[in-house]
């Protein structure tokens, strides 16, 4: 019985630069996809918490505003949104990049958005869950091995 083997030193993955290419954006794709995924979870929730009144300034004297709170255990609750557009992916290096809450002030209170969700995270208002960090994590691998299997074609 004869064996016949061909070796193809054509194929991408033999490219020290097409490797570094594919390879280089794929934390960046990874991580973006994770801030929007936040984003839309974030929005999807439903806040089952107190209801709190507070007067509207910007619709004349003796208006009130409703915002309902979000429990423990639950997503944090939208009011201003700026926690929402808080959420920042920032690249570190070639193969790396970071996902967390950038330094934004919330208009209404002056409050520092990446302060405020440090405190919801540790009062389990979940800003980012475990879930949320194997999602990403299954995301990334399946990205990692589809770039793999474009560069061995």
């Amino acid at each position: 019985m004869s064996f016949k083997s061909k070796l193809n030193l054509e194929a991408k993955i033999f490219n020290p630069d097409e490797r570094k290419r594919a390879f280089s954006n794929l934390p960046m794709r990874a991580a973006r996809e994770m801030r929007n995924s936040l984003r839309k979870q974030s929005l999807a929730s439903k806040p089952a918490g107190r209801i709190e009144r507070y007067e509207d300034s910007s619709r004349g004297r003796g208006f009130q505003r409703r915002f309902q709170r979000s429990a423990p255990g639950q997503r944090f609750a939208n009011e201003t949104l700026t926690l929402l557009n808080a959420y920042d992916a920032k690249r570190l290096g070639d193969l790396s990049a970071l996902v967390e809450i950038a330094d934004k002030i919330n208009p209404r209170n002056g409050a520092n958005a990446k302060d405020y969700g440090a405190e919801l995270q540790e009062r389990e208002r979940e800003v980012m869950t475990e879930s949320d960090v194997a999602e990403a994590k299954a995301d990334y691998d399946r990205r990692a091995k589809d770039t793999l299997r474009e560069l061995l074609t």
